[in-house]
Formats: C-alpha cells, sequence, structure tokens
C-alpha cells in the first residue's frame, strides 16, 4: 500500500464527523438523559483516533504527538462550531467524551504498536 492509502480513512472519518457537526437534520439516536450521547461521541472520535494514528504511522516518526494533537484540537474546534450552528450546541461533556475517545485509541494502538516491535526483535 502507498502512503497515501492510509492517510485516506482520516480524512473520511473526519469529513463525516463534519457533516454530523454542523448538520441539523442528522440525528442520531441518542438520549442526553443516560448519557448514552456520550459512548457515540467517544466512539466516533475514537475512530478517528484510530485512523489518524494509523495513518501517520506510515508517515512521522512522532506519529502518536501528532495524532493526538490533531485529534484534539479537531474535537475542540468541532465542539466550538457547533455552538455556531442554529439548532446545535457546544458542550463541555461532548468535548471530554471526544477527546478521551481519540486519546483512548491513540495510546492503545501506540502500545499495541510497542508489543508488537518488541515480539519482533
Amino acid at each position: 500500500m502507498n502512503k497515501l492509502t492510509y492517510q485516506l480513512p482520516w480524512i473520511l472519518v473526519m469529513f463525516l464527523l463534519s457533516l454530523q457537526s454542523v448538520s441539523t437534520s442528522i440525528n442520531l439516536p441518542t438520549s442526553a438523559t443516560d448519557g448514552s450521547d456520550k459512548v457515540v461521541h467517544f466512539l466516533a472520535y475514537g475512530v478517528l483516533g484510530f485512523t489518524l494514528v494509523r495513518g501517520f504511522e506510515v508517515l512521522l516518526k512522532r506519529y502518536v504527538v501528532w495524532s493526538l494533537i490533531i485529534g484534539v484540537v479537531y474535537s475542540g474546534l468541532s465542539e466550538w462550531i457547533q455552538s455556531y450552528i442554529p439548532g446545535r450546541s457546544a458542550s463541555l461533556s461532548d468535548l471530554i467524551a471526544n477527546v478521551l475517545g481519540v486519546i483512548v485509541c491513540v495510546l492503545f494502538w501506540w502500545n499495541m504498536a510497542t508489543i508488537r516491535n518488541k515480539n519482533e526483535i
């Protein structure tokens, strides 16, 4: 696979998350009262974190750091932009779920890559 092929998943995930963030007509089946929307946020941004770390692993030496920076900044921008969209609102708890999803998945991938590299030696 060429290096561009590894970049397409995170670009697609960011595109889809952006569509969801700015749309007032796309409603995911979530409930703010039971916290299940936070699980959706965590999982969606976990997928972003996974695709970022997987994509940057083939390009950058400090791929974990860049994946975390880009994922966390994108999470913040996504919530901030929602505050300006009629019918949408920004939420600190959503931001926390987004950031945790990115961090957990990036660090999980890094841990698995570290174990994999030790086993190859």
